[in-house]
């Protein structure tokens, strides 16, 4: 890729929200979107996930129309399942999944892996609440009714748990999510 008179290329790891334009993340092809992310997933959570600059580059991605960057921070999460691992990918889904640039119906397939990497993880306050973030955005979608369901019955048990109990605000964003879906799935009923 070019800017200006300087070429990068993914090898550089000079990826930066200021120098990847969201042009320049459409024009990228399947491995190098896949580089980009696993990149940006890693450079993000350590020490600590940058919650805030994960969920911007999900919108990002969204606007580019790359919704396909889905497959790499799953395969990215799979590869080494580790709390800060599951808090950057929710966190990712969560701005990925809340644009309404995106497009294109979210993966079945990514909401079960999100579901199921928090159940077998430890409890962690930090990764629940982008998990909760990141499936919230399913139950304020269009998505499939079985699936929003899906994500209700995960909150629940969620919300059900007593060892280790969910946080209070955690708590509150699972139950005013879990309101305003249940009204909609029984209205469509």
């Amino acid at each position: 890729m070019t800017r200006g008179n300087r070429s990068y290329s993914l090898s550089d790891k000079i990826w930066d929200k200021n120098v990847v334009s969201d042009d320049m993340v459409r024009a990228l092809d399947a491995a190098e979107l896949a580089d980009y992310v696993r990149h940006e997933l890693g450079v993000r959570s350590v020490p600590r996930v940058d919650v805030d600059r994960l969920i911007a580059f999900g919108i990002q991605l969204a606007r580019a129309g790359r919704t396909d960057a889905d497959e790499a921070a799953v395969a990215w999460l799979e590869a080494q399942p580790t709390p800060n691992r599951l808090d950057a990918v929710a966190a990712l889904f969560a701005g990925l999944w809340s644009s309404h640039d995106r497009g294109a119906a979210v993966d079945p397939r990514h909401v079960e892996t999100l579901i199921r990497a928090r159940e077998e993880l430890p409890p962690n306050p930090d990764v629940e609440n982008s998990v909760v973030l990141a499936l919230r955005e399913i139950l304020r979608s269009d998505a499939p009714a079985d699936l929003k369901r899906r994500v209700v019955e995960a909150f629940r048990a969620a919300l059900d748990r007593t060892e280790p109990p969910i946080d209070e605000f955690n708590r509150r964003l699972m139950e005013r999510a879990l309101a305003k879906t249940t009204d909609d799935l029984t209205r469509r009923m």
